[in-house]
């Protein structure tokens, strides 16, 4: 599995266990940073649940 891949994957499983918590009621407050290699930058992604 190429980089680009791993990357895409790796969004969809956060994203996806923050629909778990909040749908469980949880209060989240998650930040993720995940480094692009091929373009030298760095992409964040702040998800911000609130129960």
């Amino acid at each position: 599995m190429n980089k680009r891949k791993e990357q895409k994957e790796l969004i969809r499983s956060v994203m996806a266990q923050c629909n778990k918590w909040v749908d469980d009621g949880s209060n989240i407050s998650i930040h993720v940073t995940i480094e692009h290699h091929y373009y030298g930058t760095i992409d964040q992604l702040t998800i911000n649940g609130l129960a």
